[in-house]
């Protein structure tokens, strides 16, 4: 008997509540795959779809016209490759180079509302120096080297690319927010490669970039940033989700560097390269821009000579009128800066 009980108390006893935990484990692990399945399978229908809008976005896009451009590639400037993407129906047409703002804030996945402008000119964008493509061929590496001068100098180099390129003599510079900044730069420092310079959202300098930092809040709330683009900057044809995330590295690293009261526009005014210019100057400016207000820029522009000027309002339009209202951009383009260059 005493032999029986001591093997008996070998045995070993399970209780209720471990089998019930040990049962509520395994329900738990069957429920995260489920999850997880579900997951997996909602992000394969997402890009899946997103794949097919982007192929038939890219359709909408095509150039088609006999003497069209539709180019995308790297080309050396500055001692590093940096990205430019050529568009337009017709290579007889004027260049146009809008050169982004930000600093940072690469514009090739909100072009699609400038497909019109695209009739009358031959659109050429720029992934500056730190920016989106140009950033992810050269990583942080050249963040020395990200100054106004250096940034300059490689917007001369595009320019004198375009114009070997595209056998043309002259471009016209469009500089929206940062860009106007290094667009004051380009023209003055060169302003025998363009027909004209358009400022948009013009910035100035010290003076602007104090209401620019107090504003930019609501700025970006009120912006409707992309409402009357074509196409979604998420379906934009050949902008893949590698991109969006060499975007986002590249802004922050042209913000750190670039903007705030210690980066170039906290140090400088553009008065400074003086206010006589060689070639027209157009300004287009919304009457709700928060981010670079009427006020200064008027007073600026009242101070500046140029062969011929032009201050043109947009009534409600917002710090991104380029991308918010192309069309009436176009218009006006086509009607005050397009004729001055076909009469030279």
């Amino acid at each position: 008997m005493v032999a029986d009980f001591e093997v008996k108390k070998k045995i070993p006893v399970y209780s209720d509540s471990l089998t019930w935990g040990i049962i509520t484990v395994r329900r738990v692990i069957s429920t995260l795959f489920r999850i997880l399945a579900v997951a997996i399978l909602l992000i394969t229908v997402g890009l899946g779809f997103r794949a097919y809008r982007q192929h038939i976005n890219a359709q909408i896009l095509a150039i088609h016209t006999p003497n069209g451009i539709q180019e995308g590639m790297y080309i050396p400037i500055g001692g590093i490759e940096q990205w430019i993407q050529i568009r337009g129906e017709d290579r007889n047409n004027p260049v146009l180079l809008f050169v982004h703002g930000g600093p940072g804030a690469s514009t090739l996945m909100f072009s699609s509302g400038w497909q019109p402008w695209e009739k009358y000119f031959t659109v050429v964008q720029w992934d500056e120096r730190g920016t989106g493509r140009t950033y992810r061929k050269t990583g942080s590496s050249i963040a020395p080297t990200m100054t106004v001068d250096r940034m300059t100098q490689d917007g001369i180099e595009v320019v004198e690319f375009l114009r070997t390129h595209l056998h043309k003599n002259k471009v016209i510079l469009v500089g929206h927010s940062w860009g106007s900044f290094l667009g004051i730069h380009m023209i003055k420092k060169r302003p025998d490669l363009f027909f004209a310079y358009v400022g948009t959202g013009q910035l100035i300098g010290v003076p602007t970039w104090k209401t620019m930092a107090m504003n930019s809040a609501q700025g970006f709330h009120d912006s409707g940033l992309g409402n009357n683009l074509k196409i979604s900057p998420l379906m934009m044809p050949g902008f893949t989700l590698l991109d969006w995330y060499y975007f986002s590295r590249g802004y922050q690293l042209s913000q750190k560097h670039l903007l705030g009261p210690k980066g170039p526009m906290g140090k400088a005014d553009l008065r400074s390269l003086g206010l006589d210019f060689s070639v027209p100057i157009f300004f287009f400016e919304g009457t709700q821009d928060f981010m670079a207000p009427l006020e200064p820029v008027e007073q600026y522009f009242e101070e500046i000579s140029a062969p011929h000027k032009e201050f043109v309002q947009f009534e409600g339009s917002n710090h991104f009128l380029p991308l918010n209202r192309p069309d009436e951009f176009l218009k006006e383009l086509c009607v005050r800066v397009r004729p001055l260059i076909v009469l030279q």
